[in-house]
């Protein structure tokens, strides 16, 4: 009779044992698995799969040429604007130190007129004449 009822316990101890090994895994993980095993890619796949990326790469560096040469580009005009904002200063001083020569000249004096008021002939006439006056 010891033997039965040790039997009986030892049975249900371990049936009670095979269902809480069983309730602990969860189908929703099982099938998570059973679908990443059944998607496993072909060498077809895998090729075209490394070709989409090698395009993205790609397109990626083409992208970041363009912001590069655009930025060359705007650095380049920013450049050239202020050069010809520096010719410009410098022209207008020269102009401005023509006139101002006019003003305290003794022909201006005598001509009674602006430098700026003079013909563009007469100007030029008189730019040569500063000119070569002050070149020696």
């Amino acid at each position: 009779m010891k033997k039965l009822i040790l039997f009986i316990l030892l049975s249900s101890y371990s049936h009670s044992q095979q269902e809480s090994k069983t309730q602990s895994i969860d189908p929703f993980t099982l099938a998570q698995r059973l679908n990443a095993l059944a998607k496993k890619p072909t060498a077809e796949e895998r090729e075209a799969q490394k070709i989409k990326t090698q395009l993205v790469i790609m397109s990626l560096r083409i992208e970041r040429m363009q912001m590069v040469e655009e930025a060359k580009i705007m650095q380049q005009q920013l450049i050239n604007k202020r050069r010809q904002q520096r010719l410009d200063q410098q022209s207008m001083d020269r102009e401005y130190r023509i006139a101002n020569a006019w003003h305290n000249s003794i022909t201006g004096k005598s001509d009674g007129r602006s430098w700026y008021d003079l013909d563009y002939a007469e100007q030029a006439d008189y730019r040569l004449r500063f000119y070569t006056f002050f070149q020696r």
